[in-house]
This record gives C-alpha cells, structure tokens and sequence, in this order.
C-alpha cells in the first residue's frame, strides 16, 4: 500500500505540473488562442487525470485481491513466485553421459591427480638421493684411485 501512495503522490505530481506546464504555455501564448482552445485542453488534462486515477484504482483493487489471494495460498506457491522475479528460465541442454562429469567424478580425479603429484615427488626426491650418492661414490672412488697413485709414486721413488 505504501508503494501505491506514493505512486499516486507522483502521477498527482505529474498531472499537477502538466497543468502548470500548461498554464505557463497557455498564458504566453494566450494572445494568439482562443478561449474555447484553452478550455478544451483544460477539459482533456482533466480526462487524462481522471483516467489516471481510474488506472490507479483499479491496480488498487486487483493488488488487494492478489493480497487476498496470496493469503490463501501455500508457501510452495509463494516460493515459486520468488523464484520467477530473479530471473528467465534457462531451457535445459542435453549432454552426452560420456561428456557428463559429476561431482563424484570430478572428486574422484582430483584425488588421482594429487596422489599422482605425491608419486612424483617421491620418485624426484629418490632420484636426487640416488644421484647425490653416486657423485659421492665417484668422488670417493677418485680419491682412492689419487692416494694409490701417490703412493706408488712414493714407494717407487723410495
């Protein structure tokens, strides 16, 4: 009720200054018309005013028996009001079960993909274990290989 008042507050608004507009327009202008134009556009402001109240009065009348209506009804029917205000109904679009996912699916895939990465990890981390102890191994072995070579070195040159 309160958004009708002020809806006919506003229309009231508008009529009103349409006849200012009007006079304003009439009085510059009145030298040129005459009397009888004045007068009928005076009388088709009044009409339009009247047919706007009318308008008003009858959309009073329908939203009253809507809200007598809707009192009535059942929560299921005003949920499924709401649910038409906040948009357009999309069609539904069929897809092929081979291109369908669901959120099992997709859960599913994701938890492959993780303990994939995991797997991965660990076979990086073992090969960089791996390859640190064979460069050990290897430096180990030239040391070796070194001190034997200045030993026989020494021994000979003994």
């Amino acid at each position: 009720k309160q958004w009708y008042q002020r809806r006919v507050a506003i229309t009231a608004g508008e009529s009103e200054s349409e006849q200012s507009d009007e006079a304003k327009h009439s009085s510059d202008s009145e030298e040129e018309l005459d009397q009888d134009e004045v007068d009928r556009r005076r009388r088709m402001l009044l009409e339009r005013a009247k047919e706007r109240q009318q308008e008003e009065k009858d959309l009073l009348d329908v939203e009253d028996e809507e809200a007598g209506s809707e009192e009535d009804s059942s929560e299921y029917e005003e949920y499924s009001d709401s649910e038409d205000d906040i948009g357009p109904r999309l069609k539904p679009v069929f897809v092929r079960k081979a291109d369908r996912i669901t959120l099992q699916e997709r859960d599913a895939r994701q938890m492959m993909e993780d303990q994939k990465h995991e797997v991965d990890k660990v076979r990086k981390e073992n090969r960089k274990k791996e390859s640190h102890l064979l460069v050990e191994q290897i430096i180990k072995e030239e040391i070796t290989a070194e001190h034997l070579q200045n030993q026989a070195a020494d021994s000979d040159d003994d």
